[in-house]
């Protein structure tokens, strides 16, 4: 089992270096004869690369914040003798480096290869690590390190950001780069304590910043005794949520249940395998495995799963990508088989293949194969479509892209059957004329085969663009009082209205100037005139217009005026024309009445509901009456008030209270909401986090539906503090929605090491609460 049952280490997935400790050493290091020591250290990506990416870069460690007046080298302290490239520092060496502080008795490097030795009493400061040791080898040009009976601490920024304390290595051999860290016979700890309360003896370790720390042959030391030995230890690094911990609850769905989850040791550090043990009280025994694998070229996981009770259900996901040379292969798949919680009683297969080849220069193709395969017993359905898409770059001023796909589909149910098959193709050409950018589009969907009520309503067969802006052809320099985009087209459109073909000349002429000048008043305005000539002997123009004063009372206080006109005139039998009217003026108010308070208004007039209703209903121009406060009597209490009168019922329709109170390490936070058409609170929630009692931390939580008068969600956290460790106990309980049910989980935690309970989240991943 991957996880410490004893003191339960959080994690465990992953495997070991598939070298001896003497090779592995020789391919981190090299020699020092040849002027090699500490080359690139071979690893693998944590993220796999585009192809080409010359960004990638093995064995790296990240820069030290270098002072910028200490990159060439400085000499504090110590005989200080060179010949040619190779120079010693004896007698007490104190130097600056490329960012690194050394202490040495003495110091011997190469300014050709960059490789610099320090023995006796080693100490090395850097941004993001400490070494303190009796030899410490640093390579300043390829960033990787060697250090013999060592102290380091990695702080948490070396080792991907997630951890969140110093991680502290003792004695042994330790040495890589960025991307890996090896270390053989040492101890590692999170505490700080000189006499830590816990330490892990193992026989080598592998850290992989961001993913994960691999023990192998590892004792487990509690107060200086050993509670374990095991052959293999993996802890996450990363922000995902393993849970390997067991786990006990109970759903509606499911019944109750518990579910275990093992990590099985593999070969190398980059392939890991989990398998899932559960059982449920409505559905019976079940079993699971996850097998993540990662090499120079690929990566990808398969998981399998199947409730083998009387509920028989069975799931397969893989997810592949590889690198071919020439691009980049990917495969996914999804296989459910009665499914209880997605489709009960029914098979889905679901297939996705990509091959995306870069060409360089802005120039790819993309292959895309799909395939929805769904069989219910009543009904089957099946969809595919294979898609290219090329996208070049034929001269600085030229590029092209080409969409070409084809579907087929088809149903059946009982007696009744359809099938459809079309082929959808879409061009667009662009050329940079300087002072304008000509562009060509062509867009058609073809029936194929006996396809009854086709038509597609997005057909442009073809359409010739040009497009300007004011800068183009005024110049940038150009200060121009009113910056305008302008368009000019001409071209055939499928009209889904009548299911015709109609020509159309269009002419598109905007403008926009905001008002960045530095005073309390600002005034933005912007416009619009659209004309469009069509073969129907119909024409429309759009004239629209938009303006905006500002006013400013204060630091974060204003008075805002808003007006925004659109009005069409003509015929247009093209929907993508009809752009609706709008006749709308709206404003906003925010001033501070006293520095610990804010107050808010805003409302709009609708001019258009002036006219007379045809209909011969009631219309109000007045749009709601928002309203908003937040007092902050003092920095630890914040009050925030919401309301909305709605005019066109004539009462205040709803209010928002939100308040959250911190005064040290707690914070509380409550939230209501009021529904003044029903007169009832239709939600109310509330929020405990870090209330201390010695050293137990408590966190609460609980949502409420005032509708349907009952809990949505209650959530309690109590987390006992043991200095580097704690022991977690979360009860959560989501007795509404989808899978709901109550579980309940004891971990016992390192925290160091990332962590998520589920606290705060409801079945689906969604925050809970309205605050």
């Amino acid at each position: 089992m991957r996880a410490l049952g004893a003191i339960g280490l959080l994690a465990l997935a992953g495997s070991c270096f598939g070298q001896d400790a003497s090779g592995a050493i020789k391919t981190v290091l090299g020699t020092l004869k040849d002027k090699e020591l500490l080359p690139k250290v071979p690893q693998i990506p944590a993220t796999q690369p585009q192809v080409n990416d010359p960004t990638v870069r093995a064995g790296q460690l990240p820069a030290f914040n270098p002072d910028p007046n200490r990159q060439e080298l400085k000499i504090e302290k110590g005989d200080f003798t060179r010949k040619g490239a190779d120079l010693t520092v004896s007698n007490g060496a104190h130097i600056f480096y490329r960012g690194y502080e050394i202490f040495a008795d003495k110091v011997v490097g190469n300014l050709d290869n960059q490789v610099f030795k320090a023995t006796g009493n080693v100490k090395v400061f850097g941004a993001d690590a400490f070494v303190r040791g009796d030899e410490v080898t640093v390579n300043m040009r390829n960033k990787t390190f060697l250090a013999k009976d060592a102290y380091v601490d990695v702080r948490p920024s070396l080792l991907g950001g997630n951890v969140q304390r110093d991680l502290y290595f003792k004695g042994g051999l330790a040495y890589g780069s960025k991307q890996e860290i090896f270390g053989e016979k040492c101890d590692v700890t999170s505490c700080d304590r000189e006499s830590p309360h816990y330490h892990l003896m193992s026989a080598t370790t592998t850290i992989r910043p961001g993913k994960r720390a691999i023990f192998r042959k590892v004792s487990v030391v509690l107060f200086n005794r050993t509670l374990f030995k095991l052959p293999y230890l993996s802890i996450p690094l990363d922000e995902r949520t393993y849970k390997y911990m067991p786990e006990v609850g109970q759903t509606f769905d499911e019944g109750y249940y518990v579910k275990f989850k093992f990590g099985i040791p593999l070969k190398d550090d980059f392939n890991f395998l989990d398998t899932h043990v559960d059982y449920y009280s409505k559905k019976g025994p079940a079993l699971g495995l996850d097998y993540n694998y990662t090499t120079r070229k690929m990566r990808g996981i398969l998981s399998a799963y199947s409730v083998i009770g009387d509920s028989k259900t069975f799931t397969v996901t893989n997810r592949h990508r590889q690198e071919l040379g020439f691009g980049v292969l990917t495969l996914d798949n999804n296989y459910q088989e009665n499914n209880y919680l997605a489709a009960p009683k029914a098979k889905i297969l679901n297939t996705r293949i990509g091959l995306f080849i870069p060409q360089g220069s802005g120039t790819s193709t993309r292959f895309d194969l799909l395939r929805n395969d769904n069989d219910s017993g009543l009904s089957h359905s099946e969809s595919q479509s294979f898609k290219v898409n090329d996208n070049r770059r034929w001269s600085q001023t030229f590029r092209t892209n080409l969409d070409v796909g084809y579907s087929k589909s088809s149903n059946q149910s009982g007696s009744f059957s359809t099938e459809r098959e079309q082929l959808d193709v879409k061009f667009r050409a662009n050329q940079d004329l300087k002072r304008a950018t000509a562009q060509f589009d062509y867009q058609r969907a073809i029936p194929i085969g006996d396809t009854s009520n086709f038509f597609s309503g997005s057909d442009r067969t073809p359409v010739l663009t040009l497009l300007t802006d004011s800068r183009r052809l005024l110049g940038q320099k150009n200060n121009f009082p009113l910056p305008f985009n302008a368009e000019v087209s001409l071209g055939e459109f499928a009209n889904s209205l009548d299911k015709n073909r109609v020509s159309r000349a269009n002419l598109d002429f905007n403008f926009n100037r905001p008002d960045h000048s530095g005073g309390r008043f600002h005034f933005d305005v912007n416009g619009r005139f659209k004309q469009g000539i069509y073969s129907d002997d119909t024409a429309q123009y759009n004239l629209g217009l938009g303006l905006q004063a500002t006013y400013d009372l204060g630091r974060d206080t204003s008075m805002n005026v808003r007006y925004s006109y659109l009005r069409p005139y003509g015929y247009s039998p093209l929907q993508i024309d009809r752009l609706g009217r709008t006749n709308l003026l709206t404003g906003d108010l925010t001033v501070r009445p006293m520095r610990t308070m804010m107050l808010g208004v805003q409302t709009g007039y609708d001019i258009l509901q002036l006219q007379k209703d045809p209909l011969g209903g009631s219309q109000v121009a007045w749009q709601s009456v928002g309203a908003r406060m937040e007092y902050r009597p003092v920095d630890y209490i914040s009050l925030r008030a919401l309301s909305t009168y709605d005019t066109y019922l004539g009462s205040w329709s709803n209010l928002r209270l939100d308040l959250a109170y911190k005064p040290g390490a707690t914070f509380v936070g409550l939230g209501a909401k009021y529904d003044g058409v029903r007169k009832t609170w239709s939600s109310m929630s509330g929020f405990v986090d870090g209330f201390k009692w010695g050293r137990l931390r408590t966190s609460l939580l609980f949502s409420y539906n005032g509708y349907l008068k009952r809990f949505e969600s209650r959530h309690a956290q109590f987390t006992y503090d043991l200095h580097c460790a704690e022991a977690v106990l979360t009860v959560i309980d989501n007795p509404v929605g989808f899978r709901s049910g109550t579980s309940i989980n004891f971990y016992l935690r390192i925290k160091a090491f990332p962590f998520n309970t589920g606290f705060g989240t409801g079945t689906s991943g969604q925050p809970v609460g309205i605050n």
